[in-house]
């Protein structure tokens, strides 16, 4: 069964354009669209309904935009809403956010539950696509998801009610609340993605969209993948690290790739006494490993490679937990995205880097 989700655009528009207008304007721009007021209620065409949660800014009104059940040959109906806000000169503040829910009809348990914890391994890395007003605990409408003992009390979850109310706050949110970058408390039988900024820009809205969508989709597969054994695992991590002695070469680049910085190719390729710098995937490939590669534009060559290495320990009644996401590229790798999708979240990456020039 294909995924369904929806979008939820928080927005100021100008005064002089009441929800009607609005609610008119997008309906011009190819989308039917109508003004329900304050209300939860399904509709099949997209409405214009009120926010009390946003602040409001002088010559201003407060909406959200709220989309139908969609599937992802209807994503093209938020560029025509997009159209119709830009006509009405709407904008964001700090207060806005933009949620997507996806559906949970043919989402099972187990999956539900590799969701919230790839999330809370990949919530650092998420962070970087997200601007700072929203990252980690910034933002009391969108709170993180980590906490002491979470990931015991998410396997131990019975429901998907029970997997919401395993999320603890501080501050004055209470245990299970909805206000948490990833929402499972929703009224509706779906999970709210509730992390990313306000935006009325319709690549932005369709790109996390897809984003939001990909984490289900990968979370289905995590939950359906047969488990691998203890003693499987250690043969291979024996027998991966035996071919990188097969000459010298390959141990250098062992040692280089197994250092806590890493390397990168054109620092083995000097290490080395190469022309050019070597394919490091491709040798990792070859030798049955694992890598990890991250930007960094001080180092010559600019990404830079670990290898991913070690044989889990064996060890009676393991705490439950979970391992961080160590860089984009591999959570963008797990989520299985398009070359496109990818060159997007890498360029929002770089320009909301704190690092940025």
């Amino acid at each position: 069964m294909a995924l369904t989700f929806g979008v939820e655009i928080e927005c100021l528009v100008p005064n002089q354009h009441n929800a009607d207008t609005i609610a008119r304007e997008i309906t011009a721009a190819g989308v039917q669209c109508v003004n329900t007021g304050y209300t939860h209620q399904h509709n099949h065409v997209w409405k214009v309904v009120t926010d009390a949660s946003l602040s409001p800014e002088r010559g201003y009104g407060c909406h959200e935009i709220v989309s139908p059940v969609l599937t992802i040959d209807r994503l093209s109906e938020i560029d025509k809403v997009g159209e119709a806000l830009a006509a009405l000169k709407a904008k964001v503040n700090r207060t806005c956010g933009l949620h997507v829910h996806v559906g949970l009809a043919d989402v099972s348990l187990g999956a539900m539950k590799a969701l919230v914890k790839t999330y809370i391994e990949g919530e650092e890395i998420i962070d970087q696509l997200i601007p700072p007003s929203r990252r980690g605990n910034a933002n009391n409408f969108c709170a993180s998801l980590k906490s002491d003992g979470v990931i015991a009390k998410i396997d131990a979850a019975g429901s998907r009610q029970e997997i919401a109310a395993a999320i603890r706050f501080d501050g004055y949110h209470r245990r299970g609340s909805r206000f948490v970058k990833l929402n499972l408390a929703s009224r509706h039988n779906t999970v709210e993605f509730r992390h990313h900024s306000g935006t009325v820009d319709p690549v932005k809205i369709k790109n996390w969209a897809l984003f939001c969508m990909k984490m289900v989709e990968t979370a289905k597969r995590d939950a359906e993948a047969p488990a691998t054994s203890v003693a499987a695992t250690v043969t291979t991590a024996i027998e991966v690290s035996r071919r990188w002695t097969r000459g010298a070469k390959w141990r250098t680049m062992y040692q280089m790739l197994t250092r806590p910085e890493g390397v990168t190719g054109e620092e083995l390729r000097f290490a080395l006494g190469l022309t050019q710098a070597p394919g490091i995937p491709w040798h990792v490939n070859q030798a049955g490993g694992a890598y990890t590669r991250e930007f960094n534009r001080n180092r010559p060559g600019r990404y830079v490679y670990r290898l991913v290495t070690g044989a889990p320990a064996v060890a009676a009644a393991p705490t439950p937990t979970t391992e961080a996401i160590a860089t984009l590229d591999a959570l963008l790798d797990k989520l299985q995205v398009t070359a496109q999708e990818r060159v997007y979240w890498i360029e929002r990456a770089a320009m909301l880097s704190p690092n940025r020039e």
